[in-house]
């Protein structure tokens, strides 16, 4: 059976439009989306939208994501938001070590993604990888990740370009703090994570330098 394409997509974005409209109210009022909305989108697959072939993806055009969130968007402009974070972070994770993906989709085919890029952390180097410290804002979609994305920079006395890291941290690594409060998109559930000396392998780890220089 072939893989759906990105017509099925924008087919299944419009039969769970429905269903995210029913949801939007109490799910701006919790800010949080509900579970019900999340299981819609995760099961129609709209998250693995640009997922690696490889660990059980799609991995089609980024129009594809782009066309599926409008649609969304007539729903829940949250959900539309959420979709838009996690299905890019989903490519960005396929840039790290494979051992990384390994770890994400070997455990969870589904997985969410949160991400928080700012350098807000300390990445202490230490043998296999580093320590990880720091608080970051705006993680859209915590409430439903397992896996975040932030920045930090190289605990090192002066550092440099090159120490601008991206690291990847599973879900029981990360504090959510009740932060958000908006006057719109409140169920995106856009809250501080924060992070305590947690170990995080070198393999979950990138130069933001290699990403931009497409090295």
């Amino acid at each position: 059976m072939s893989a759906p394409d990105k017509a099925e997509f924008l087919s299944r974005a419009r039969a769970i439009v429905p269903v995210l409209a029913a949801e939007a109210p109490a799910a701006r009022a919790a800010f949080r989306m509900s579970d019900k909305s999340i299981a819609a989108m995760r099961e129609a697959g709209f998250f693995r939208l640009l997922q690696p072939r490889a660990h059980g993806g799609y991995e089609l055009d980024p129009r594809a994501v782009y066309e599926s969130e409008m649609i969304i968007g007539e729903g829940d402009m949250s959900a539309a938001w959420i979709l838009g974070v996690s299905g890019v972070i989903s490519w960005l994770a396929a840039l790290f070590d494979a051992r990384a993906a390994d770890d994400i989709w070997g455990k969870s085919p589904d997985a969410i993604f949160c991400c928080a890029l700012r350098r807000n952390g300390v990445a202490t180097p230490v043998e296999g990888g580093f320590r990880l410290t720091g608080r970051w804002t705006y993680a859209s979609g915590c409430q439903h990740s397992q896996w975040a994305v932030v920045g930090g920079m190289r605990g090192v006395e002066k550092p440099v370009v090159d120490d601008h890291l991206l690291l990847l941290a599973p879900r029981k690594d990360f504090e959510i703090i009740d932060t958000w409060r908006p006057p719109g998109l409140q169920a995106t559930g856009s809250h501080d994570i924060a992070m305590k000396d947690i170990f995080v392998p070198a393999h979950r780890a990138i130069r933001m330098i290699d990403l931009v220089s497409c090295k």
